[in-house]
């Protein structure tokens, strides 16, 4: 083996540890970064070479590749449970604005409209030759029709609004896309697969 053979397998060394160095420099600088993921340095040794007669020496070490360390099935589960959490929290939201709208459970509901209305009408069976009666039942009735019509105009009045949040989450999910779609045309010409971990 000659001084230069042992010199440079010295050099893939420190470089080597170099750059592993940097990667765990990296990992505890952003220890703390959201959305950040740990890097591995994976190394390999460089081929050997033959000195001899059935001797063989290595020729130092080169970085294999710089790995984050992700769990695809958790981050997909993840994502997924979010999802979840924020469609459901919005349904929530959506139904408990119904709610308030249909006033369940008090005596300002459909269900206590109904039964005062149907109420005058037995009232008037009992006696049918009564004018007040009559008039009860005409009372209760438009009663009634302008109940059902203040409960329809909140409710498309609340069904514009929930329209009107679609229309802006699609617009900020849009502008989101084309930064996403920016981010992977800048991760494939870092090197796609293997690199642009930074971006990534």
């Amino acid at each position: 083996m000659s001084l230069n053979s042992a010199l440079q397998i010295g050099r893939t060394g420190l470089a080597a540890w170099q750059a592993g160095i940097e990667v765990a420099g990296n990992n505890l600088a952003n220890a703390a970064t959201r959305g950040y993921h740990r890097q591995r340095l994976d190394l390999k040794p460089i081929g050997d070479q033959g000195v001899g007669n059935n001797a063989f020496i290595g020729r130092g070490v080169q970085i294999e590749a710089i790995t984050r360390q992700i769990n695809e099935a958790l981050e997909a589960r993840l994502r997924s449970g979010i999802s979840s959490q924020n469609g459901s929290i919005a349904a929530r939201d959506i139904l408990a604005q119904i709610e308030g709208i249909q006033n369940e459970l008090t005596n300002n509901d459909l269900s206590s409209h109904l039964n005062t209305f149907f109420n005058a009408w037995n009232e008037l069976a009992n006696a049918p030759d009564s004018f007040a009666q009559r008039s009860l039942v005409v009372q209760e009735g438009a009663n009634l029709a302008q109940f059902i019509r203040d409960q329809r105009e909140n409710l498309v009045e609340l069904r514009n609004q929930v329209d009107d949040q679609i229309e802006d989450a699609a617009k900020s999910m849009n502008g989101l896309l084309s930064k996403i779609e920016t981010l992977n045309l800048q991760i494939i010409k870092a090197g796609g697969a293997q690199g642009a971990h930074s971006l990534r």
